[in-house]
């Protein structure tokens, strides 16, 4: 019976993590040793990724890339923009100060600089 819960566990957690944008092997083993780690997972919240979900930058919820209205504030949003961090890779929006990953400054400070 313990067995079956830590298959299904594993499964139903490696597929919350890849819809959330988490890291699904690591996710899919904590939730088939520990079943009760489905109720952590289900409380975080999704994480941006290029080309599927960004930050409203009224609100700051996540909401899918190519919408054009916010669903939780129901504010007009502009089209997506973001660049790369240089020294990781990860995506860095319009507007953020510092990469959320490795917390270099954000290449948009420097041309908001320049344009100053």
């Amino acid at each position: 019976m313990y067995l079956a819960a830590m298959i299904l566990g594993g499964i139903l957690g490696g597929v919350v993590a890849y819809n959330k944008g988490r890291a699904v092997f690591f996710w899919t083993v904590a939730c088939g040793l520990l079943p009760l780690m489905l109720l952590i997972l289900s409380a975080l919240p999704r994480l941006p990724q290029q080309g599927v979900w960004r930050p409203c930058p009224f609100c700051l919820r996540i909401i899918p890339w190519q919408a054009g209205v916010c669903s939780h504030c129901r504010r007009d949003v502009p089209p997506p923009r973001s660049t790369l961090c240089r020294y990781c890779g990860d995506a860095v929006w319009a507007g953020q100060e510092r990469c959320s990953r490795c917390g270099n400054p954000s290449p948009w400070k420097e041309v908001r600089e320049k344009d100053d």
